[in-house]
């Protein structure tokens, strides 16, 4: 088994970490993208191989370089990739450690197959493409920037400009200017940040700003839509399902919830009984679909299962 951990570096080491991220995944390795604060000993896989994450960096670099081909390294590398097998839909593709919002914190196993049913949901519920540009600040160990921020742009063809931190906020007003970025994937408390610190023009080509991992307050949206003319909307997720639950149509939302489940996602609502409760009242959300995860790290497995949320 290959394996690669990494953290999320800045400057120039970011664009190292993105090539060994996706040589990794894409030579049938496993990333496993973890915060600075979590220090964990992972006894389920066996770094084997370090010469096959150099081989994917390579090609993966040399690719972006319009390369490939014409060095005898990268020819090396090419011909030493015929020495792993394809990745199977199953195969594991990542670990994510989760926040800890279903309980203490684990390690989330997600398949070739969660990630990539997450990226085709994403796309069709916001209808994005070749034509959008996207703004990546978000963290790798993070679902939202691993799925949507990482691997999506690649698998659609969309456009993607990074910048390590979403809270250098004139920094971000700039790239989004420059590049004329259409989706943003924040948070609220970066919203607000960005109220404060950056001009209207800064913001003028987002067609459609989503926010999760917290619920964003009226006022917040109120504020950025009065300041820069576009309206953020909540999306829904967590780690265990790949990144995104629910979201908000971009023509028809619905301001103050988190929109419908994206598509084929199911959701009930549940009762302490773990039954499905009456339309009007509370209870725990519970979902299944192709993006929910294998199981967690050295636990059962329960892809196809009902997933309690704990939300």
């Amino acid at each position: 088994n290959i394996l690669s951990i990494s953290q999320n570096p800045a400057g120039a080491a970011q664009g190292l970490n993105l090539g060994v991220m996706k040589g990794t995944v894409t030579i049938g390795g496993v990333q496993v993208p973890l915060a600075t604060r979590i220090i964990v000993a992972i006894s389920n896989f066996m770094v084997s191989n370090v010469f096959a994450v150099f081989i994917g960096l390579v090609v993966l670099v040399a690719g972006g370089l319009g390369i490939l081909g014409a060095d005898p390294v990268v020819a090396l590398a090419l011909e030493q990739l015929d020495d792993f097998a394809a990745a199977a839909l199953d195969d594991p593709a990542t670990v994510i450690f989760s926040s800890g919002s279903t309980g203490d914190p684990k390690g989330v196993l997600l398949s070739h197959y969660n990630i990539g049913s997450n990226i085709d949901q994403v796309g069709q519920t916001f209808m994005l493409g070749a034509r959008d540009r996207m703004l990546g600040v978000l963290p790798f160990f993070h679902s939202f920037g691993f799925t949507v921020t990482l691997w999506l742009p690649a698998t659609l063809g969309a456009g993607i400009v990074y910048h390590p931190s979403p809270l250098d906020a004139k920094v971000i007003g700039a790239l989004v200017r420059r590049h004329q970025v259409t989706f943003l994937l924040s948070t609220p408390t970066f919203l607000q940040n960005y109220i404060r610190r950056c001009s209207p023009e800064d913001f003028g080509s987002l067609e459609f700003v989503v926010v999760g991992a917290e619920k964003l307050p009226e006022r917040v949206a109120v504020a950025f839509e009065d300041a820069f003319g576009i309206r953020p909307f909540e999306g829904y997720g967590c780690t265990e399902t790949g990144g995104i639950v629910s979201g908000t149509p971009p023509l028809s939302p619905r301001p103050g919830t988190v929109g419908k489940a994206v598509p084929n996602v199911e959701l009930r609502i549940l009762g302490v009984d773990g039954n499905d409760l009456p339309p009007g009242q509370d209870g725990e959300i519970g979902g299944r679909g192709p993006n929910a995860m294998q199981g967690y790290s050295g636990g059962e497995p329960s892809q196809g299962r009902w997933f309690p949320t704990r939300d």
